[in-house]
Formats: C-alpha cells, structure tokens, sequence
C-alpha cells in the first residue's frame, strides 16, 4: 500500500512537470526567447526563512549548494523526483533459474 501511494507521488510528479513544460513552452513561443519557471519563483514566500535555516547551520549550504538548485527549472526538479521515486519503488527483479514453486 505504501508503495502504491509513492508511486502515485511519482507519477503526479512527473504531471506537473509535463504541466510546467507546456507552460513554460507556451511563455517562451509568447516572449519569442527563452524562459522556465524557476523554483524559487514558487517558494518566494519561504525562501527566507529557509535561507536563515540553512545559513545558521552551514553556510556552504546556502550559497553554492541552495542557490544552484533555485534556479533550476522546476519541471526539471519535479522530473528528477518523479524519477528517484519511480525507482525507488520499483518491483524486484525475478531470479533467474529460481524456481517460484
């Protein structure tokens, strides 16, 4: 059960992602250059105590590590996740030359 509930989180990872792929495809046809919605557009409101957060523990942290991964595009994020997820919970493969009897 708990791994069909991670699987449905992956593949409506992967929907937004298809989702945000469209949209962003759309704005970039429409500004006739090239544009993606990156994921510290949608974590505005947080962002700031999450940057203290991370900056009282470790300021490595924060600078080169979090503010890479905010400016990635979030369909790329969002598939990433989709993907670890998937993998995780995948079945096991069967042994070949074992018998199931």
């Amino acid at each position: 059960m708990f791994r069909l509930l991670l699987r449905l989180v992956g593949l409506l990872s992967f929907a937004g992602a298809f989702a945000l792929v469209v949209m962003d495809g759309t704005r970039t046809l429409a500004a006739n250059r090239l544009l993606f919605t990156p994921v510290s557009e949608v974590l505005q409101g947080r962002l700031s105590a999450v940057a203290r957060s991370l900056y009282t523990v470790d300021p490595m942290l924060w600078d080169p590590l979090a503010t890479t991964v905010l400016r990635l595009p979030l369909a790329l994020l969002l598939c990433l996740i989709g993907i670890l997820v998937m993998l995780a919970t995948r079945a096991s493969e069967p042994l070949i030359g074992y018998s199931d009897r």
